[in-house]
Order: C-alpha cells, then structure tokens, then sequence
C-alpha cells in the first residue's frame, strides 16, 4: 500500500468550548446514503472522502455519535466566503462529505470526552477542491495521541498529525463501492503547515491563511 507521510505537528489540548456556533453548518458522513453522489452532483457540489485515523495511547478508537459518546467531529472553514461546516465521521474515522468548490481549513477538531466534556485540537490543515460534480480523495488524517488524566479526571492529551496517501487502497475501494472508474476520482491530498493561522478571527488571517495554502497547493 502507498504511504507517503507529510508534516506532523504537536498540539496540546485545549480546554473546553461550546460545540456549535449559531453560522455553522452540517456535513452529513454520506458513506452509507444512497443516491448520495447524484443528489450532491445536483446541488453543484462535490464529493470528498477519506479518514480520520484517531489512535490513542497505541490504540484506534471507535468513535461514536451519542451526546454521551466519545467522538471527534472536524470542522471546516471555507476561505473564499468564511463558511464554517461541521462534519460527522463514521466509527473508524471514515468520511465521504459534499461540499462546494474551495479552499477549506480545518480549522479545529472537537473531541468530546465521556468523562470530562468537550474539547478541540488546532491541526493547521488545509486542502483544495478545484471543481464542482467531482470526487475527490483527500487521504488519511493520522492523529497519535498519548493521554493523562489528574486526580479529579482532567485530561491532557499531547496529539501529533501526519497526513497519509492511501489511494491506491482508498481509491479502489471507493471506486468498487460507489461505481466510479478510477480515473473519475481525483487525489487532492490535505496539507499541514505550521504557519497557517490559529485562528481565523480577522481579515488578515484569513488572507495569510488563503496565500500559505496557494503557494502550498500550486508547488505540488
């Protein structure tokens, strides 16, 4: 299987927020819809898959969708009109999303713990889909985290993320499963960079945000 490995970053937990802002939109996980490559195709969109692999302490965490469950959610932000879309993922971290052409950060991971509540991660990932009525294969999000926990069940996490290629595998399967030929799907692989903005709060940010990712995406 083809691994190629990008840059990784360390980020230390950051402590509790509120999952969902009042401007934020959902991404429903469409692995599984039926009919769903047609109705987004419809709507001028495009399909976006790949994963998320979440390891913990050595080990690949199932991840649920219960209000009591553990999960992660990532959440986009469209550079060119500030959208912000949250996005579900399937129980191994498997996505298939619709989304319009653009340039899109993930601009946070939320991380729900089931016994301390809610958290985020701050990746400084990016990624690009050129067109509309596309697939696209956007690879693997690794994230390795080794966890502590305090006396009164606090939790610390230090996480690193790497990006893998995985679509020879990825593509074959998604191509067999949705009736796609394999040269209908396009490899548009994340990004991580350091430089990329935090947050995404001004003007500013968003523009050096936008030519980071630019030079990024054309170089490759």
């Amino acid at each position: 299987m083809k691994i190629n490995s990008f840059k990784c970053v360390s980020i230390l937990l950051l402590i509790a927020i509120p999952f969902l802002g009042s401007c934020m939109s959902t991404a429903k996980n469409l692995s599984d819809v039926e009919g769903a490559t047609q109705i987004t195709f419809a709507e001028g969109k495009s399909i976006v898959y790949g994963q998320v692999i979440w390891i913990e302490n050595g080990e690949q965490k199932k991840i649920g969708s219960g209000i009591f469950d553990f999960f992660i959610k990532p959440s986009l932000l469209r550079l060119e009109d500030k959208a912000r879309i949250l996005c579900d993922v399937g129980e191994y971290g498997d996505f298939s999303w619709a989304l319009e052409p653009g340039t899109y950060v993930i601009n946070k991971i939320q991380y729900r713990d089931t016994w301390s509540g809610n958290y985020f991660f701050v990746p400084q990932i990016g990624f690009r889909i050129s067109e509309a009525q596309k697939v696209y294969y956007i690879g693997s999000l690794k994230a390795d985290c080794e966890t502590e926990r305090d006396l009164i069940g606090g939790l610390f996490i230090k996480a690193k993320f790497t990006i893998e290629d995985h679509s020879e595998q990825a593509t074959s399967d998604y191509s067999q499963k949705k009736s796609f030929s394999r040269e209908e799907i396009e490899t548009a692989l994340m990004v991580q960079d350091n430089r990329l903005p935090r947050t995404f709060d001004t003007t500013a940010e968003y523009n050096i945000g936008l030519q980071i990712l630019n030079a990024i995406l054309q170089a490759m």
